[in-house]
């Protein structure tokens, strides 16, 4: 009675603490939502009838990551058995047979789920090449002539894209973790923007996680879109609009943003200097903007009937950031001039959890180390 109620609490232990981890485990892994699904389903299987069973191990985190390691190995291996026997010297001889199994369907389907995965992640102009060769029936003079380039070289990309897929079909592939789980991050702008850029190229979960994923971090096309878990395709085109958008650079092959993003570490360093002597300067500010609130009060740019203390607000940030310029040489508008005819700044922030909300010191803090 004993091992049998100790084995169920263990089995509850199991399903609340480390399912979901499992799952993300096997979802890194294999790439595939739905494989994942049923990857993380053997497994618990395999944990939850050792359990019922009468095993009781002694290190319970370590011997259920062994089994999760151990079935995703067996399933790997069944995975790269079915890919070898699928690419051969060309792949046409993916084309389904006359006639077949139910298993042996099974088995195709997955072989050419595996194909089209990897057909999602190649570049361009390889996979133009490929698409119009054995999916369009083309020559190879049409494809040539088409891509203005010499028939030894689709011949040679041809070739390419045969090893391409073989290396790739036989791999495990890891999306990263931006593909489950976006990061947010928010924005600020100056200066002049007549098309509606920057905002109109930043609104969504998806440019705001390749410019994460590509700040500091020269990345490919493929390498954001196996990062973020989208297909090549569609990631070109969210690349095209950021670069023409100026927020990406290119280099080479690699994209880099065009403007800093603060990370919560430089944040924080930022707050924290910010607050150093903060009510020393903040009193010297407060005098200096007194001493010259009637003469700010006379030149009747304020509405009548607003209190004093009210009035000093806009002379006190405006003293800060004139000796901010005084000090550093800086200045708050950082505008450069753009494609879209915008003369306009822009500045990423991670998502930060602060003691304060005080945007506009840390805003400023960031700016003039810059």
């Amino acid at each position: 009675m004993f091992y049998a109620t100790h084995a169920e609490t263990m089995v509850s232990s199991f399903g609340k603490e480390y399912m979901e981890k499992i799952f993300y485990f096997c979802l890194k892994r294999t790439g595939s939502v739905g494989e994942a699904e049923d990857l993380t389903s053997d497994i618990a299987v395999s944990v939850i009838s050792a359990l019922r069973q009468g095993k009781i191990p002694a290190a319970f985190p370590a011997w259920v990551w062994r089994i999760a390691r151990n079935r995703y190995s067996l399933w790997a291996k069944t995975k790269h058995k079915r890919s070898c026997e699928v690419c051969g010297d060309d792949i046409a001889k993916l084309d389904p047979p006359g006639e077949a199994s139910v298993e042996a369907d099974y088995l195709r389907s997955e072989e050419l789920g595996l194909l089209r995965r990897e057909l999602a992640f190649m570049a361009k102009d390889y996979r133009e090449i490929l698409l119009a060769f054995y999916i369009e029936d083309r020559k190879i003079g049409d494809i040539a002539d088409s891509l203005h380039i010499a028939e030894g070289t689709v011949k040679a990309k041809l070739f390419r894209c045969r090893n391409m897929l073989k290396e790739g079909m036989n791999m495990a592939r890891e999306f990263g973790v931006r593909s489950y789980k976006p990061e947010e991050v928010s924005f600020s702008s100056s200066g002049n923007q007549p098309s509606g850029l920057p905002w109109s190229a930043v609104d969504r979960q998806i440019p705001k996680n390749i410019l994460l994923q590509a700040h500091n971090n020269p990345s490919t096309a493929e390498e954001l879109s196996i990062e973020l878990g989208i297909a090549l395709p569609y990631m070109e085109e969210e690349i095209r609009i950021l670069k023409d958008a100026t927020l990406l650079k290119q280099n080479g092959k690699k994209y880099e943003t065009n403007f800093f993003i603060a990370d919560r570490e430089c944040q924080m360093d930022v707050y924290q200097a910010c607050r150093r002597d903060a009510k020393e300067r903040g009193a010297l500010l407060d005098k200096i903007v007194t001493d010259c609130l009637d003469d700010i009060l006379a030149l009747s740019i304020y509405r009548n009937g607003m209190p004093r203390e009210g009035v000093k607000w806009l002379p006190f940030l405006l003293a800060a950031d004139y000796l901010s310029r005084q000090v550093r040489g800086y200045d708050i508008r950082c505008t450069v001039q753009r494609n879209d005819g915008g003369d306009w700044g822009f500045m990423g922030f991670e998502q930060t959890d602060m003691e304060e909300k005080l945007w506009i010191w840390v805003t400023t803090g960031l700016e003039m180390a810059l």
